[in-house]
């Protein structure tokens, strides 16, 4: 088993749509070239290919080993992980916006999200599909509370790896508290450049 003694670590990559990724795809295998360029924006493709980036060659920069040693498969719920020596190595990867976000982190489960605030939506209609009664009454009409505990909820779901499969989401009780410890894990949230919440859910 990797032996790791670390914080967790955070990448942020923020997108630049004038670098011309096209010529880093021949470093994938087809399948993943495809998956990059089946998108139809060039914003999407973007992000795919920092993500794919992320998992195959900066996971194994951050942890000293070969990017052969990088072995990723999928829960059954859909949730990345590595195999072999890597296997207490826990890593998440979501993307918003213009920004693409790593985390990493050894001998726990990590789940990490961003959320661009969309001053455009209504929260307190959205948030009755997503959010349980106590979240709900945190949110009002405030985007900026529904974009806060949204990437909240989206970083736990993804350190337990389960997503909205099942109605554990409505019996959440996240709060607005940035620095957030609950029953068997701990979040934080943070807004930054202006109009982005990321969040880190660690797993105890």
């Amino acid at each position: 088993m990797y032996q790791l003694e670390m914080n967790p670590q955070i990448i942020i990559v923020k997108l630049d749509l004038n670098v011309e990724f096209e010529k880093y795809l021949p470093w994938f295998n087809i399948i993943t070239r495809r998956k990059i360029l089946e998108y139809k924006f060039r914003i999407d493709q973007m992000r795919s290919f920092v993500s794919e980036l992320l998992k195959h060659y900066y996971l194994a920069k951050l942890l000293f080993v070969p990017p052969s040693k990088i072995k990723i498969t999928y829960t059954q719920l859909g949730k990345p992980i590595l195999t072999d020596e890597l296997e207490n190595v826990s890593f998440s990867i979501s993307h918003s916006g213009d920004y693409v976000v790593l985390a990493l982190l050894a001998g726990c489960q990590v789940g990490i999200d961003i959320e661009k605030i969309d001053q455009q939506i209504i929260p307190s209609q959205l948030g009755k599909a997503v959010f349980s009664p106590v979240e709900n009454s945190l949110i009002a009409d405030d985007v900026a509370n529904f974009f806060m505990l949204w990437s909240k909820k989206e970083a736990l779901f993804k350190a337990y790896g389960t997503g909205f499969i099942n109605d554990y989401y409505t019996k959440t009780s996240l709060t607005l508290n940035p620095n957030e410890i609950g029953d068997g894990y701990k979040i934080y949230s943070h807004r930054f450049a202006n109009d982005y919440y990321l969040s880190l859910c660690i797993l105890d």
